[in-house]
C-alpha cells in the first residue's frame, strides 16, 4: 500500500494545467481553423495536426524553406508535437464541438483521419472578440505557415520521420 503512495506523484494543478491545459490546445485550434477559414469543406483532422505541430514547434522562421530542409532538431521536436497532439485531437474535438465552435463532417464510417473539422459562425466570433496578444500572433502564424508550407503526404511522411 505504502509502494503505491510513494510511485504515485501528483503535481500541483497550476503546473498540470500549466503543461497539459486541453482548454489552451482548444483555443489553439480555433485559431488554426480561424487562420484557414477560407477552406469551404473545413480541415481534414491530418491536416490540422500536420500543421499545429509545427506552428507550436520553435521552428520561427519558415521563409522559402521545405520541410526536408527544416533542421533535425526541429524535425525531432515537429515529430514529437505531432504524436502527442494527434493523439490528443479527439478530446478537443469533443470539448469544441459541445461548445458549438466547430463542426464535424463525417458519418460514423469515416475513419478518424478524413473527418472535417469547420469553424462554425459560433467559432469565429469568438476569435474575432478575443483581446489577447497571444491568439493574434497565433493566427497570424498559422496563416504565415499556411501560405509557406503545404501539406502533402510527402512532407507529412517527413515529419513523421518515415521519409527524408
Amino acid at each position: 500500500m505504502e509502494m503505491n503512495r510513494i510511485n504515485k506523484i501528483e503535481l500541483p494543478y497550476s503546473v498540470e494545467i500549466l503543461f497539459e491545459n486541453k482548454y489552451l490546445d482548444s483555443m489553439a485550434v480555433l485559431c488554426m481553423l480561424y487562420a484557414f477559414n477560407s477552406i469551404r469543406k473545413g480541415m481534414k483532422t491530418e491536416e490540422i495536426v500536420f500543421y499545429y505541430s509545427i506552428v507550436i514547434s520553435e521552428v520561427y522562421n519558415f521563409d522559402d524553406v521545405k520541410i526536408d530542409e527544416f533542421n533535425p532538431k526541429y524535425r525531432y521536436n515537429i515529430h514529437n508535437l505531432y504524436l502527442s497532439f494527434e493523439k490528443n485531437l479527439s478530446d478537443l474535438i469533443i470539448i469544441l464541438s459541445n461548445q458549438n465552435y466547430i463542426e464535424v463532417i463525417g458519418d460514423i464510417s469515416s475513419k478518424f483521419k478524413d473527418l472535417r473539422i469547420k469553424l462554425t459562425d459560433e467559432g469565429a466570433s469568438i476569435l474575432e472578440n478575443v483581446q489577447n496578444t497571444y491568439f493574434e500572433k497565433l493566427i497570424e502564424k498559422f496563416a504565415n505557415v499556411k501560405s509557406q508550407v503545404k501539406f502533402t503526404k510527402n512532407n507529412e511522411k517527413i515529419i513523421l520521420g518515415v521519409s527524408k
